[in-house]
């Protein structure tokens, strides 16, 4: 008849059993020709290569004062790798990396504190002379008017400025902390 499905043969006229599968047009597919597909979706989308280089670090200059210290961590994490690139960055984007990663120096977690710490290292090779300046009187200034417990902290990042300031800038930094400390 004309409203009776079709089988690929005459002996299967009969309803297919639950374990056979149908095709479209209800040809019947051996099990073993099962096709499974599986989608895995992990994350969100890697950033688009579109995505400018500000746009990524002030998302991630967002990401630093989030009330999550994991999110502050990997936001810190990644801003040291974008650094670490061969990238341009303004003078104002200068200004508000450097508040933000000093700022985590003061952080109530100690992992945030040493990605900072880190990230310091980073950003002395890739900011001015004016930011490196400004990075060692506040380096200072938590020093001596800071929170005593952070001091170690604090003394790692002084440390972390004299070992990685590049040469050229070396005597005015030198300068700069010998009249404060």
């Amino acid at each position: 008849s004309a409203h009776e499905p079709r089988f690929a043969s005459r002996r299967s006229r009969r309803a297919p059993s639950p374990r056979a599968e149908t095709t479209g047009d209800n040809r019947l597919l051996p099990s073993r020709q099962r096709v499974v597909v599986v989608v895995v979706v992990v994350g969100p989308p890697p950033p688009t290569s579109t995505m400018s280089t500000t746009t990524r670090l002030n998302n991630l200059l967002e990401k630093t004062s989030d009330y999550d210290k994991d999110e502050r961590y990997m936001a810190t994490s990644d801003l040291c790798a974008e650094l670490q690139k061969d990238i341009k960055i303004d003078a104002t984007l200068e200004r508000r990396i450097c508040a933000a990663v000093l700022k985590q120096l003061d952080d109530q977690s100690n992992d945030v504190q040493s990605i900072a710490v880190k990230c310091l290292g980073v950003l002395l090779k890739k900011v001015h002379k004016a930011q490196v300046g400004e990075i060692a009187d506040k380096l200072c200034s938590l020093i001596l008017d800071g929170k005593d417990e952070l001091r170690d902290i604090y003394s790692i990042g002084l440390k972390t400025l004299l070992k990685d300031t590049p040469a050229e800038m070396g005597a005015s930094v030198c300068d700069a902390l010998t009249k404060r400390l």
